[in-house]
């Protein structure tokens, strides 16, 4: 199997893939007017990459705002910017809207995050149907080998989440009268290569204006004008989107 070609034709993609539509379209019919991002945080339970984790959060004016350098006096972690302060995903209210594959909930977790006992059985079937699921005993006896599945399972479900936020932008008009961006959020922040491809890809060009500011100022003008390209965004996975290839 070429898990890149055949991933969207494999049922057990097609039904994680919409069982985490479903809980994020729900929680985004929810949300009191109005955000101005949403973002997908992308994790894994304990380290482990067979174990794939996505929180929906959602930012408003309010919050970024009173994370500006000169409103801003928790004493915590502060932006350095209003930039930051609006799109820096250190910044942003850590609030769990949705989660698919969660499993644990309490001291120590995002606010809002809840046991996703399905998420996680349809993330193992999913992985399963890869043929990318090893036992734990494969680390000790062949690290390498193990090393070498989980670098595969990482952009597989970047293109799973990836598919899905494109079809929550209908979802996201219909609620709120106007689309908002749909940003990625994951261990290295939002400015690395990875959450801006992503958010590259799920997004209208016209959404991501304050987006490519804020790389700008953080990053260099190369990577707001990487994140503002424009092309036919749709013939593309994350996956092939790297490798140089339309889908």
């Amino acid at each position: 199997m070429n898990p890149v070609t055949d991933l969207f034709s494999i049922p057990a993609t097609i039904e994680l893939a919409n069982y985490m539509f479903a809980a994020f379209a729900q929680a985004i019919h929810h949300l009191p007017p109005a955000p101005y991002a949403l973002a997908f945080d992308i994790s894994n339970e304990e380290d482990d990459l067979r174990r794939p984790v996505v929180r929906l959060f959602a930012n408003y004016e309010t919050y970024a705002i009173s994370k500006y350098p000169e409103n801003d006096r928790s004493g915590k972690w502060r932006a350095s910017s209003h930039l930051e302060a609006i799109w820096g995903s250190a910044i942003w209210e850590m609030r769990t809207l949705a989660t698919i594959g969660n499993q644990y909930a309490g001291e120590g977790s995002f606010d809002g995050d809840y046991v996703d006992k399905k998420g996680m059985a349809l993330r193992k079937k999913w992985v399963q149907a890869l043929g990318l699921w090893y036992e734990d005993e494969l680390k000790n006896t062949n690290f390498d080998q193990a090393f070498e599945i989980d670098g595969k399972i990482i952009p597989l479900f970047d293109d799973l989440c990836l598919s899905v936020a494109r079809r929550l932008h209908p979802v996201v008009i219909e609620h709120f009268q106007t689309d908002l961006p749909i940003l990625f959020f994951g261990c290295e922040g939002n400015f690395d290569m990875e959450t801006i491809s992503l958010a590259l890809l799920a997004n209208p060009i016209t959404l991501l204006k304050g987006y490519g500011e804020f790389l700008r100022e953080m990053c260099g003008v190369e990577y707001e004008n990487f994140v503002m390209q424009d092309f036919d965004k749709e013939n593309y996975t994350y996956t092939s989107f790297c490798q140089g290839e339309s889908h």
